[in-house]
């Protein structure tokens, strides 16, 4: 989807007006991402709260004050480590997290690239430490990625439920008598959010980024369509009607039309 730039020279086919050298599909899908990860942001601030369990009228106190995203999904990862036993969940539960934070990379790359190539559909983005990334705008690609926004916010919804439920278990003494039930629904929402995390994985996969060999043959196939598509434009300036020809015994099918409209010559020897 993205890739650190490498680029020393410009690709030649950059974007002057970005309502008209960007498609509208392409607008859209941008538009989409942005909305659809805003709501992507919530179900991580859910499950910060649920997993430091804050009471909802301090969460956006405490919330408000920790270090941006980065900060919480790493208060998150360290309750998982804390609370959750069994390794397998351990480990899926962070990777659901560390998507969170891959797909933060995709988006912040997307709402601030400028385009460096419209008919390529690649924007380039400045990024921390003066480095820049190239990013995919494509339409399809924009479109995967959105799909891969909305099959993560369940994931994560799920994930919350699936984490709440071992918490509420561990919160229970041994003696407890509704140990069963606490451990069924543990086994129920681990079902729910494997099968969440099933369904994102069997998505189209995301875009890899086209190697700098592939960019180029794609930029060279661009730039002929471009140039015999112009040709064809002054070729029909330059080239004379199709009705004309120089030699007037050639025309006679034009005369044919107009020659009505004219007086006939009286024949020879009739007056």
């Amino acid at each position: 989807m993205k890739r650190p730039t490498t680029r020393k020279a410009p690709l030649s086919l950059s974007a002057r007006d970005i309502k008209h050298d960007v498609s509208t599909k392409q607008l859209a899908a941008i538009g989409a991402i942005t909305l659809a990860f805003n709501d992507l942001e919530s179900c991580i601030e859910l499950m910060l709260c649920a997993g430091a369990n804050i009471q909802d009228w301090l969460f956006v106190e405490v919330s408000s004050r920790i270090n941006g995203l980065e900060g919480k999904t790493a208060i998150i990862k360290y309750v998982i480590d804390q609370v959750v036993k069994n390794n397998n969940d351990i480990i899926e539960l962070k990777e659901s997290v560390g998507r969170f934070a891959e797909f933060k990379g995709y988006r912040d790359a997307i709402i601030h690239a400028r385009v460096l190539s419209a008919a390529l559909g690649i924007g380039i983005s400045a990024e921390r430490r003066a480095a820049k990334a190239e990013v995919l705008l494509r339409a399809d690609a924009l479109e995967t990625f959105y799909s891969h926004i909305l099959a993560l916010q369940k994931e994560l919804l799920s994930a919350t439920e699936f984490l709440t439920s071992i918490m509420a278990r561990n919160l229970l003494a041994n003696s407890d008598p509704n140990i069963p039930s606490a451990e069924q629904e543990i086994l129920d929402r681990r079902v729910r959010f494997q099968e969440t995390r099933n369904s994102r994985h069997l998505l189209t996969p995301m875009p890899k980024f086209p190697t700098e060999s592939e960019l180029r043959e794609e930029e060279s196939q661009v730039l002929e369509e471009l140039q015999a598509r112009r040709a064809g434009w002054y070729r029909q300036f330059q080239e004379p009607p199709q009705w004309y020809d120089p030699l007037p015994q050639r025309n006679s099918s034009l005369f044919g039309l107009i020659a009505p409209f004219f007086p006939r010559p009286p024949e020879e020897g009739k007056e």
